[in-house]
């Protein structure tokens, strides 16, 4: 009888402990704008949705009521999200506009060849990654071609820089 009920209390630990992080984790991926671990949390909607009607049932199995109750609600927000998952659909306007991400690799020097890139592929938008100091100096060259630059560089070699013809908001 001790055994039954030293099992049951210790199912029911479980399960609140995977209600507690399977909820973190739902909810982490709200932050995403603030840190990039929780960006990469974000990316699992349907995932964390499937876990939880899992756990839903055998919760159910169990018969921890208030338990179930808990679950369901974890159930509601993860189905949420995946609902609200935007559809692509067909864009309203008819403008289109050409974008280019490069990763430069800080110890790349070969500036030219970039600029004559960007230059023949006449991008709306350009972002470049792991620029450095130098590389600033030499996308002001690109200044014509593109008058609105936010460039931010920290550490050696972490810095982005993106370059677009259309002012940046």
């Amino acid at each position: 009888m001790i055994g039954f009920k030293l099992l049951k209390w210790l199912s029911r630990i479980i399960c609140i402990s995977i209600i507690i992080i399977l909820g973190g984790l739902s909810l982490t991926g709200l932050f995403g704008e603030h840190h990039w671990l929780f960006d990469t949390l974000a990316h699992f909607k349907i995932q964390y949705l499937i876990a939880s009607i899992v756990l839903m049932l055998i919760i159910l199995c169990l018969r921890f009521w208030i338990l179930c109750i808990l679950s369901l609600l974890l159930v509601c927000f993860n189905l949420y999200g995946v609902i609200s998952i935007p559809k692509q659909t067909e864009s309203l306007s008819k403008e289109q506009f050409k974008a280019i991400s490069i990763n430069v690799y800080s110890g790349n020097n070969e500036y030219q060849k970039v600029r004559e890139f960007l230059r023949n592929e006449n991008p709306g938008f350009v972002a470049l990654i792991e620029i450095t100091g130098e590389w600033r100096d030499e996308l002001e060259k690109l200044k014509a071609l593109f008058p609105h630059q936010k460039i931010n560089i920290w550490g050696e070699n972490f810095g982005y820089g993106i370059l677009s013809r259309y002012p940046l908001e």
